[in-house]
C-alpha cells in the first residue's frame, strides 16, 4: 500500500474526539509520524487546543480516554517541550496512576483500561524524562516493578493449563504483555525477572499453538512483531499473515497507533 494513500485517507478523516485511535491526538500523532513534521510549534499549536478540552474527559480508556491521550502527549513530549500546563496534568495523572497500582486496585490487565495501558504510560513518562525530577523517577520506576510482578502472577494463573481455550482477550494480554516487557527491558527494571517471563511467554505461545491450531493468536500483527522482535525460528514459522489491504482507515489508525506504542522500528511492511 502506497503511504501517500494513507496519508489522504486520514486528513478526510472527521475528527470529533480527543481520543488515541480515533481522535485529535491519535491524528496528531500519525500525521507527524507520517509527514516527519519538524516544525514544533505546529504540534505544540495542536496541543494547546487539545489542552483545552482535556479537562472535561471523563473516560480513562486508552483507546478514547485520558489513558491513550496521556499517552499520546507523552510521546509528543519527546520531541517537543510542553506547556506548563499540560505538564502539570501529566504529573496529575503520573500520581492517580501510581495510586491504583500502589493499592493494589488494579485487576484489569488489559492495554485498553488495565494494568497493561497503565503500564505503557508509564514508561513513556520515564522514556521522555523531560520535566521529570529524580523523586519522581523513582516513583514512576516503583510502579513499573509492581506492574511486572503483576503481570507474572496473572501469566502464571493462564500457563497452568496449556491444553485450555483462551479468551480472545487473554490473548491479546498476552502478546500485549511480551511486547511490554520488551520495552521494559531498556528501561533495567528487574532485567532478569523479566527475561525468565519473556522466556515463559514464548514457550507457552508456541505450545498453545501447535495444540491449538484454530487459534487467531498467529493471525495476529502483535504475534508477528515478537516472533521478528525475538527471533524466535519457531514462532516464525507459526505465523500466518493476514492482508490489511481492504481495511476501514480509522481502523488503520487503530493498528498504526497501538503498533507505534509498543515499537520503535517502521512496520509500513506489514500493510
Amino acid at each position: 500500500m502506497d503511504i501517500s494513500i494513507v496519508r489522504e485517507k486520514l486528513e478526510n478523516i472527521k475528527i470529533n474526539s480527543l481520543g488515541l485511535y480515533q481522535g485529535k491526538i491519535g491524528f496528531l500523532i500519525c500525521r507527524n509520524y507520517l509527514y516527519e513534521l519538524k516544525d514544533a510549534n505546529e504540534i505544540v499549536k495542536s496541543l494547546c487546543d487539545i489542552q483545552q478540552e482535556i479537562e472535561n474527559i471523563k473516560d480513562n480508556s486508552f483507546s478514547s480516554g485520558l489513558l491513550g491521550i496521556c499517552w499520546g502527549i507523552a510521546k509528543l513530549n519527546e520531541s517537543i517541550k510542553l506547556d506548563r500546563k499540560l505538564i502539570g496534568f501529566l504529573s496529575d495523572f503520573d500520581d492517580s496512576i501510581y495510586k491504583s497500582i500502589t493499592n493494589y486496585q488494579t485487576c484489569d490487565f488489559s492495554l485498553e483500561t488495565g494494568l497493561i495501558g497503565k503500564g505503557l504510560y508509564l514508561y513513556q513518562r520515564l522514556k521522555s524524562r523531560r520535566e521529570i525530577n529524580f523523586y519522581r523517577i523513582l516513583t514512576l520506576r516503583e510502579c513499573l516493578v509492581l506492574i511486572v510482578l503483576e503481570i507474572k502472577n496473572y501469566l502464571r494463573k493462564i500457563f497452568d493449563d496449556v491444553y485450555r481455550s483462551l479468551s480472545p482477550q487473554d490473548g491479546i494480554n498476552i502478546l500485549h504483555s511480551i511486547n511490554y516487557l520488551y520495552l521494559l527491558k531498556e528501561l533495567e527494571v528487574n532485567p532478569l525477572l523479566i527475561e525468565n517471563i519473556i522466556y515463559d511467554i514464548k514457550c507457552f505461545l508456541i505450545e498453545y499453538i501447535r495444540n491449538n491450531p484454530s487459534s487467531t493468536i498467529q493471525n495476529n500483527l502483535l504475534f508477528h512483531y515478537i516472533a521478528n522482535l525475538s527471533q524466535d525460528e519457531d514462532m516464525l514459522k507459526n505465523y500466518c499473515f493476514k492482508s490489511l489491504g481492504n481495511i476501514d482507515y480509522l481502523e488503520l489508525q487503530k493498528i498504526l497507533l497501538e503498533l507505534l506504542s509498543f515499537f520503535k522500528q517502521p512496520f509500513w511492511f506489514m500493510i
